[in-house]
């Protein structure tokens, strides 16, 4: 038994310790469960155990954990104690006031339930333990002489909430042998109103101050209302007494006051809002000025008029404003070297005088009277200079799109005889040009002039090469041929050319070099080179020479000169051995696989059916709420199929960190793979699916024939 419980919970907590459920029987657990069992004919059996006492956890080993189930199958002990077949679970000790040793506690059913009703040998003290506890709860209910009936031996009160909300008042009714309830909502309202503190406005004898007396004063002073005397001296005003500051809120509210509707009709007019009224009664004041059209909707004049006290008279703006306007005017000093502007500001303080000749020529820029402004205009000019050249120019009617163009016209009357180089962006080309007063254009200069010259005053240069050692001297005869690398140079005269014979001075050089042939001679003829061979070389000539198969290389030995085979294979293990570990690790690099998502790799293997073994990443996803894996295409050669899957592995798709899980219910059809994840029937699901699916990749090892 203990054996089955180790293998279980090992099973199951390994399940749990890696996925966030476990289906047994299905793949797509319900998501409010840890572990589902699903069958259509077989149960789960629940660990049986011997109990020996229900107080000890005893024959189970490890950490008394609450509830723990078991099925007992001992039959021990009488009365309170005793033990039967059945479920159980186990309870923890209870310290404080009314402690409880851990136990064991049974799981009845129905017989059992019945049992223990039956053997209750006193109902009357269980019933009256009831009945106490609801006579605590609610007092005024009649539970013990039912004779007594109506509303005045009723129980507690019942509030329902809603639009118009219902209180009522229960009591038992003998004639009907039941509770009923009674609505008392009216009977509450009234209580509420008879005992509302009224609350009030009052106001100072003088009628300066306002005062609003709230229920938590009245309260305070017995429902008292307070005397007029008591309401004149309030300097500090007592708890729920506030003061309504009429003049306050007409301010703050002055906007909703004058657009409030009224209706007010004076002779022909009539207002509709407390503004239109007002504006009325002001345009009727002594000196009050409007804004009016005296002319009409078609024409209109508007003006301004004053009311004299009988009618409105038509103001003169411009007599008003020329009488009180300042003059301003710009000065500037004797030497014209600065110039300043005198604003309204420095008239009106120097009551409309303007400063004298000496004044201005006394004046500092950098300390001005109040008013008096510095023009820097050629500072003016420096900083907004391209905005200057750049501005549209007319001058003599003739219309210059900026004043750039203006001074370029005008210096091209300067500039006869002058030549300028042009760059021909497009083509690459530059050709001179000069300047031409009769045509007013720019005419240019042939360029063959300019060669001319050139060649004139150039050096004729020439490629030669020594003859026999001899001094060099040019070589003028082409000597290109399809076996010879030969250099030509183009001299400045176009009709001479050089040619410098690479191949012939290098042959030249090792023909008459003893050294450079002897050099040669001893590097191909030396002990330690390679050869290679594509015929057989027979063995006995020379004599002990060994036979060589084509297609092999050899060595010729300095002692024997003669040629012995190189074992290639030999060669290569002997370099693996003797390699450093850095270059056997670009060995491995070099011969290693490289996995992804595009590309099968064939590891050169072969597997028990004969088939070669192929590994490939493909992207699948894990469906939501589930242990099922989408169906992934596995690629083979054409004209092959799949053999057998050797491995499954998971990563996650956005991290290529592996997961590490089981896989069951593997299937290949053709070549598409399908898969669940858990072990055999027992399907668990990935933190990762519980809201939503999850995109995975699957490294799949499988053999191909």
């Amino acid at each position: 038994m203990k054996k089955r419980l180790l293998t279980v919970a090992l099973l199951v907590s390994g399940l749990t310790g890696a996925y966030s459920q476990v289906g047994v029987g299905t793949s797509a657990p319900i998501s409010s469960s840890q572990l589902e069992v699903k069958a259509t004919d077989k149960g789960v059996l629940i660990p049986r155990i011997e109990l020996t006492s229900l107080t000890s956890f005893s024959p189970i080993d490890g950490t008394q954990a609450e509830s723990l189930l078991i099925y007992n199958t001992a039959t021990s002990g009488t009365g309170n104690t005793a033990i039967t077949p059945g479920f159980y679970y186990w309870v923890s000790a209870v310290t404080g006031s009314n402690p409880v040793a851990a136990h064991w506690e049974r799981i009845v059913n129905q017989a059992q339930l019945d049992t223990a009703i039956g053997n209750i040998s006193n109902f009357q003290t269980s019933l009256d333990k009831v009945i106490a506890l609801l006579r605590t709860a609610f007092p005024a209910n009649n539970l013990i002489d039912l004779t007594k009936t109506g509303d005045t031996y009723g129980g507690g009160m019942i509030f329902t909430p809603g639009a118009n909300p219902v209180v009522e008042y229960l009591y038992f009714d003998t004639a009907s042998s039941s509770y009923v309830k009674k609505n008392i909502t009216s009977d509450i309202i009234s209580l509420l109103n008879g005992s509302e503190p009224k609350t009030l406005l009052v106001k100072t004898t003088d009628k300066t101050k306002q005062y609003y007396i709230s229920e938590t004063y009245l309260i305070a002073n017995n429902n008292t209302e307070p005397t007029q005397q008591v309401i004149d001296g309030w300097t500090t005003l007592p708890a729920g007494v506030y003061q309504v500051d009429v003049i306050g809120g007409v301010v703050n509210n002055i906007k909703e006051i004058i657009k409030a509707p009224i209706n007010i009709t004076e002779g022909s007019n009539t207002f509709t809002t407390v503004e239109q009224y007002i504006q009325h009664i002001a345009s009727l004041i002594e000196g009050n000025v409007i804004y009016k059209n005296t002319g009409s909707v078609a024409a209109p004049v508007w003006e301004f008029q004053y009311w004299d006290g009988t009618q409105y008279k038509t103001i003169l703006l411009s007599d008003l404003i020329g009488a009180s306007e300042s003059k301003t005017t710009f000065v500037q000093t004797t030497d014209k070297s600065k110039q300043y502007y005198i604003s309204e500001a420095y008239l009106v303080a120097n009551n409309q005088v303007l400063p004298t000749e000496q004044v201005v020529n006394g004046w500092n820029p950098t300390s001005l009277p109040s008013g008096v402004y510095y023009l820097d205009v050629p500072n003016g000019v420096v900083h907004n200079f391209n905005t200057i050249v750049n501005s549209p120019v007319t001058v003599n009617s003739v219309n210059y799109t900026t004043l750039e163009k203006y001074i370029q016209e005008v210096t091209k009357n300067l500039q006869d005889g002058m030549t300028k180089i042009i760059y021909d962006g497009t083509t690459g080309d530059v050709v001179f040009q000069t300047w031409n007063q009769t045509t007013s254009q720019w005419d240019t200069v042939d360029n063959t002039k300019f060669k001319t010259i050139v060649k004139a005053s150039e050096s004729q240069t020439q490629v030669g090469k020594s003859v026999a050692n001899a001094a060099y001297t040019p070589v003028l005869v082409d000597s290109k041929s399809a076996e010879k690398i030969v250099y030509e140079y183009i001299t400045e005269n176009a009709q001479v050319k050089n040619y410098i014979d690479l191949t012939a001075d290098i042959k030249w050089s090792i023909d008459n070099n003893t050294e450079v042939k002897n050099a040669i001679s001893n590097i191909l003829s030396a002990g330690g080179n390679v050869y290679f061979t594509r015929t057989d070389i027979a063995a006995g000539t020379p004599s002990g020479q060994l036979a060589i198969p084509a297609f092999s290389f050899y060595t010729i030995n300095e002692t024997t000169k003669l040629k012995e085979i190189v074992d290639i294979s030999q060669v290569v293990v002997n370099a693996i051995t003797n390699a450093t570990a850095e270059q056997k690790q670009d060995i491995k690099n070099q011969l290693g696989d490289t996995y992804s998502s595009t590309t099968i790799v064939n590891t050169g293997d072969t597997w028990i059916d004969g088939g070669k073994i192929y590994k490939g990443v493909f992207n699948a996803t894990v469906a939501k709420g589930t242990a099922d894996v989408s169906a992934i295409t596995l690629s083979v050669p054409a004209g092959k199929s799949v053999g057998n899957v050797i491995g499954i592995k998971l990563l996650n798709a956005a991290t290529n960190q592996l997961i590490n899980t089981s896989t069951t219910d593997v299937l290949v059809n053709v070549n598409a793979l399908t898969f669940k994840i858990g072990v055999g029937n027992w399907y668990a699901l990935l933190p990762e699916v519980i809201t939503q699916d999850f995109s995975i990749k699957v490294i799949a090892e499988y053999s191909v024939k």
